[in-house]
């Protein structure tokens, strides 16, 4: 009996020794098996998506906007001081450093002359004046005493864009918006479709005729040109023969738009030879002293004299 108990403790030790719980080493070969895969827990969801702050990126270059250049034409400075008693006028503008010819069609081109250090408002350009004149093009300003009276812009010898007046106190007196010469609101129609052979420009501002009205033969040369004011014609109209630069009628509107008595008047018109036959409305006898003095040809040789 008693060596049944000593077997029993026996026994029991050995089964206390093989148990990793109380061992402190593991003198076993058998390689520990690790979990294939951790859980985590996260109140966040995971992505691969990387923060801004983390990705490199290359900056990139701005481009420097060229001094000088408008509307994609290279331009010079320039500049005219005038002095009339206590009031200093300057004029600050741009022109064409490279010779480009306006478009023939715009009534009003405008150039620097060199000769005479002043802005010209000219109906065309010619051959022989092209050396002393500059094609202004881009920013134009005139200041009064520092104040500004008048910005404006040009395209190649024509207004273009916002142009403003102001008094001394720099108050809107008037603006006007044009597109390469011609009024922005004008309606304009043409010969062809490409829209290149203008035939008639009918000024409009604020929904009404006023302005400038032109009409061109296909060639592009003027049939006829006038001013409307309020949607009334108003002044002096001019008619011209078909292919010529010869005047054929003028004829006299009252310059009040509001003036309803005054009626409207051939003032002169002209035969296909440039003789006068009308002169304030009355016929002119042909081969009279009057009509002899109204001569083209004939002036024109007393001039250059």
């Amino acid at each position: 009996m008693r060596n049944a108990f000593f077997i029993l403790i026996l026994i029991s030790a050995t089964a206390l020794l093989n148990n990793p719980v109380f061992s402190q080493t593991d003198t076993s070969k058998t390689p520990v098996k690790r979990p294939k895969y951790y859980i985590m827990e996260t109140d966040t969801v995971p992505t691969l998506l990387l923060k801004p702050d983390s990705v490199i990126t290359k900056k990139k270059k701005v481009p420097k906007i060229k001094k000088k250049v408008f509307y994609g034409f290279k331009c010079k400075k320039g500049f005219i001081r005038t002095i009339s008693g206590n009031n200093v006028t300057i004029e600050s503008f741009y022109f064409l450093k490279v010779w480009k010819d306006p478009n023939p069609m715009i009534p009003d081109l405008y150039v620097w002359d060199i000769s005479k250090n002043k802005i010209l408002k000219v109906s065309k350009i010619e051959a022989e004046k092209k050396l002393q004149y500059r094609v202004l093009n881009g920013p134009y300003s005139k200041e009064v005493n520092g104040n500004v009276i008048a910005t404006g812009s040009f395209y190649v010898g024509t207004m273009h864009a916002r142009w403003a007046l102001y008094n001394k106190e720099f108050i809107l007196l008037d603006k006007t918006t044009y597109y390469k010469g011609w009024p922005r609101e004008a309606k304009m129609s043409y010969y062809d479709g490409e829209h290149k052979k203008i035939k008639e420009v009918m000024p409009y501002e604020y929904g009404k005729l006023q302005g400038d009205y032109y009409l061109f033969d296909e060639k592009g040369m003027v049939i006829t040109k006038g001013q409307y004011e309020n949607a009334i014609k108003v002044g002096l109209w001019v008619d011209f023969f078909p292919n010529s630069v010869n005047r054929k009628r003028e004829i006299k509107y009252p310059s009040d738009p509001y003036d309803k008595e005054t009626q409207p008047i051939v003032q002169k018109e002209w035969d296909e030879k440039g003789r006068v036959i009308i002169i304030g409305g009355k016929i002119v006898p042909e081969g009279s002293k009057q009509q002899e003095e109204e001569d083209p040809i004939k002036k024109r040789l007393k001039k250059s004299r």
